[in-house]
């Protein structure tokens, strides 16, 4: 009886994880996406400029994006001033004007990533969503302090 008991929750247990969201965070639309565009090593300002224009197209006729700005030759990703970098600030559209499936932001960032992967072969171009608790995502990460508050010593 205990066997089958075990083996009904087990069971169960499987059904219920399968429906459970699978992130630690859900996504947020926060109405804006970044995007870290990179060319090879040492490419020129000029050739990023290029890859940066590509880029802007497919922004201006991208449903749901209403503003971008361009930073060339810098990362925000690395922190890094190199002439083969680019990032982009990009604007979504307010949330009741994008109100279908296809203008939500993960949407929109999916269009996007496959537009760049087809049109800007030179670069690699790509659009990610903002971290759901800001400090805390893909590219954030998070710090870990552990106090001693009884005055210990800290030699083992």
């Amino acid at each position: 009886m205990g066997v089958l008991v075990l083996a009904g929750f087990a069971l169960i247990d499987g059904l219920v994880v399968r429906r459970l969201p699978t992130s630690f965070l859900p996504e947020e639309d926060y109405g804006y996406l970044f995007l870290n565009l990179q060319l090879p090593p040492a490419a020129s300002l000029e050739r990023t400029d290029a890859a940066s224009r590509k880029v802007e197209a497919i922004l201006a006729k991208t449903e749901g994006v209403q503003y971008y700005n361009t930073i060339g030759g810098f990362s925000l990703l690395n922190r890094v001033s190199a002439s083969y970098n680019g990032f982009f600030f990009v604007a979504l559209k307010p949330w009741d004007e994008r109100g279908s499936s296809e203008l939500q932001a993960r949407a929109i960032l999916e269009k996007l990533n496959r537009d760049f992967a087809s049109q800007v072969p030179e670069a690699a171009a790509f659009a990610f969503m903002p971290p759901s608790i800001p400090g805390l995502g893909t590219s954030g990460g998070f710090s870990f302090w552990l106090q001693d508050r009884s005055g210990g010593s800290i030699d083992f």
